[in-house]
Order: structure tokens, then sequence, then C-alpha cells
């Protein structure tokens, strides 16, 4: 099994790991991926 990242749809890199134990392969174990995707626009105060 290998880990495939793409950015923009874009094949960037590939992670395979030399042996499927703990120590070398963490994704055999539930986890939670973190995006922080700050959208919007910037406002100004508006002076008086």
């Amino acid at each position: 099994m290998e880990v495939k990242y793409y950015i923009d749809g874009e094949h960037v890199y590939t992670f395979t790991p030399e042996a499927y134990d703990d120590d070398n392969y963490p994704f055999r174990h539930p986890f939670y991926i973190l995006i922080n995707m700050a959208v919007g626009k910037f406002r100004r105060a508006r002076s008086r």
C-alpha cells in the first residue's frame, strides 16, 4: 500500500514504506487530517 499526495490535481509525492509495521507505516491506525482553509475577504475598518 502507498499514500499519494496531490496538489491541485497534480501528483507531487508518493509515500511507500520499507516495511508495514508501526515504526515505518503510521497509517495502520485511525487518524484525522486537520486542514485549515481560511476563506474570506479582508475588510478594512470604516473611518468616520
